[in-house]
């Protein structure tokens, strides 16, 4: 038997998506990600669509959090000549490596895309649009800040110029949830 068909209606009928794993496993949690929004759009489904979006919104925006927990705090690096013997100690380890630079890249797609039609939606009623808006700048900015981590891994004289992005203008972001504001100011 399809093993996914039985996954799903498990999931559609106890109404709700299963628990992320918690492990820090990009493509464990990205096909976690996948199975969990096909059962959440499932015709089987007799829960609230708009609860178990929320709920995968919210899941996707912990695990690009933890991650992004995971980067050394480098606001203002003075410019340095440096080469990739000294990388990891200046940038600190890797949180993603290369194969999963692509994969994230899909997950935040997919979180922007469902996020956008939430907030666009009927089902986003009763929710802050400007806090719905905020959390996806946020998720997109974490997203940014680890493939910049892994490029000045592989080209650490990149740690000589500074990116056209700053910090300090994600302040006006409406964050109402603690992990959001931990994050916005790591």
């Amino acid at each position: 038997k399809d093993m996914s068909a039985i996954e799903t209606i498990q999931l559609s009928n106890i109404g709700m998506i299963e628990e992320p794993p918690a492990d820090g496993d990009v493509t464990r949690f990205v096909y976690w990600a996948d199975k969990s929004l096909k059962a959440r759009t499932s015709t089987f489904s007799p829960s609230d669509p708009a609860y178990l979006t929320r709920r995968w919104l919210c899941a996707v925006e912990t695990f690009v959090y933890g991650l992004a927990a995971k980067l050394p705090l480098i606001r203002h690096m003075m410019p340095v000549v440096i080469n990739s013997d000294q990388s990891d100690n200046l940038f600190g380890p890797i949180v993603i490596n290369d194969a999963d630079v692509g994969t994230l890249y899909n997950l935040v797609l997919a979180y922007v895309a469902v996020s956008s039609s939430f907030r666009e939606g009927q089902q986003s009623a009763g929710c802050w649009v400007t806090n719905i808006k905020s959390r996806e700048i946020l998720v997109s900015w974490c997203y940014f800040c680890m493939v910049h981590h892994n490029a000045l891994h592989q080209f650490p004289l990149l740690g000589n110029y500074s990116v056209g992005l700053d910090y300090a203008d994600l302040q006006h972001l409406v964050m109402n949830d603690m992990n959001a504001r931990f994050t916005l100011n790591h």
